[in-house]
Parts: structure tokens; C-alpha cells; sequence
């Protein structure tokens, strides 16, 4: 997977999304759509930054972005 499906940000239940070991490069502004979000794992990807956006998911209590490119 290169990109997050747009399914994906539709189910705005989630609390929970494992997205590592996958070839994304980046992470859309819309990931805020998915609001009761907790625990967000972006490990070894292609991501080279992030969304300021992702301070707005105040439910987020743990993002893992270990192994990309971020600066």
C-alpha cells in the first residue's frame, strides 16, 4: 500500500490502525476525519513528514513513526 485507502478515512469509528511496513509516503490532512483515533502505527514506511493536522486527534494517545524518512 503507497497511500491510505479513502475507506479507510470513512470509518470514523476507528480507534485503532496499523499501517506499518507498507510503502506510504505520505499521510493526507483528512486522516483528522477519523476523530475517536487512539493509537496510530506508521512504522518503516516511506513517510518524509506528517500532517500538522495530526495535533487536532485529540483522542491520539500513541503514534509510532519509527523507521521512515522523516527529517
Amino acid at each position: 500500500m503507497v497511500a491510505l485507502p479513502d475507506e479507510l478515512l470513512s470509518k470514523q469509528g476507528l480507534t485503532y490502525v496499523n499501517l506499518n511496513y507498507n510503502n506510504i509516503s505520505s499521510l493526507p490532512k483528512t486522516i483528522t476525519k477519523l476523530q475517536k483515533l487512539e493509537v496510530l502505527l506508521c512504522q518503516r514506511n516511506d513517510l518524509i513528514d506528517v500532517p500538522d493536522e495530526l495535533g487536532d486527534l485529540s483522542s491520539l494517545h500513541t503514534l509510532d513513526l519509527g523507521k521512515n524518512r522523516l527529517a
